[in-house]
């Protein structure tokens, strides 16, 4: 991820588009300065994980941080970022229970039906909760925590 990325989302949106983070939470940089998802967010960029990362397919630390930013409200798409029928499919049920589970059926119709029909028809996003900051001192606190499991 270059460090001129806040200089990329802003010429985005002069552009007239909204940027779309895809699968931060299997990025280097966003795993080690979490912080930055939380200022991209506040600029006006969307957030999509992977929903195999929440369900712990890539690893702890993805589903880790994916849980931290659903405790953030930064997150507002789940995806499949399928590959193929069979090493990556295009599943997202299993996601979805998971999410109805732990956060509730509004959240995860939010996060894996309405607000992915609201981009498709160009609409903007449904209302939902505000993402809450990470400080950088919350960050690390959090990152180092994971570590020590």
């Amino acid at each position: 991820m270059p460090q001129q990325f806040d200089q990329v989302f802003y010429q985005i949106q002069v552009a007239g588009f909204t940027p779309i983070l895809t699968h931060p939470e299997r990025n280097p940089v966003c795993a080690r300065r979490p912080e930055l998802l939380s200022s991209w967010v506040a600029r006006g960029c969307l957030v999509q994980v992977t929903a195999q990362s929440y369900m712990g397919g890539f690893g702890q630390a993805a589903e880790h941080l994916a849980e931290v930013w659903l405790e953030h409200n930064l997150i507002h798409f789940f995806a499949s970022d399928a590959h193929d029928d069979t090493h990556r499919p295009p599943l997202l049920s299993p996601c979805y229970d998971k999410l109805a589970r732990s956060r509730g059926k509004a959240a995860a119709d939010r996060l894996l039906v309405k607000n992915q029909e609201a981009i498709i028809n160009g609409q903007p996003l449904p209302p939902g909760p505000e993402p809450r900051e990470f400080s950088k001192v919350q960050a690390k606190r959090n990152w180092f925590s994971f570590l020590r499991r």
